[in-house]
């Protein structure tokens, strides 16, 4: 950051620069936020079978998104003091809920900060993946056929998500 701010005129100067595009920036970012087509079915349909949580390192805002009500707690990484990857807030957010990591399973679109952290934390993960390329096991989509899946009996969830990474790594991370 340092170099990047004497380029701009000098330390405070590029500081302050860099201050200002980083607003400007994040008012963009969160101005009109994108939401996908399965993500308020898949929440109405999970909310009445599952306690929902989020874990967030903060750049997703759920109030502003309209999705705040489908949701029982939210862990951000600047109130928690740790941010994902690291697997600590996984292991807060578990204590903080009172369950064991075994029985929770993170759906996240970021392999190394969603599935590998979690994993590290013992949960189970999933990875969703909306891109078209082939999945392997342990990956989804899109949300419409999570309910299902989650519906499954819970080895067989607990087994499809701890193998997030297996075709894709060679190993279990």
């Amino acid at each position: 950051m340092l170099c990047f701010a004497q380029e701009w005129g000098g330390r405070h100067r590029g500081i302050a620069r860099i201050d200002e595009v980083t607003e400007h920036y994040l008012a963009i970012r969160f101005a009109e936020p994108v939401i996908f087509d399965d993500v308020r079915p898949c929440l109405e349909v999970l909310q009445d079978s599952y306690r929902l949580g989020v874990i967030t390192n903060g750049n997703s805002k759920l109030d502003s998104l309209g999705l705040d009500h489908f949701f029982a707690v939210e862990f951000a990484a600047e109130a928690v003091g740790f941010a994902k990857p690291d697997p600590r807030i996984y292991t807060h957010a578990a204590r903080s809920v009172g369950a064991d990591p075994a029985e929770l399973i993170m759906v996240g679109d970021s392999y190394e900060k969603d599935v590998v952290a979690a994993r590290r934390a013992g949960w189970s993960a999933l990875w969703l993946r909306r891109d078209t390329g082939p999945r392997a096991a342990g990956e989804i989509g899109d949300l419409h056929a999570l309910p299902d899946l989650l519906a499954g009996s819970a080895t067989d969830v607990r087994n499809t998500a701890s193998r997030a990474g297996r075709d894709r790594r060679g190993m279990l991370e």
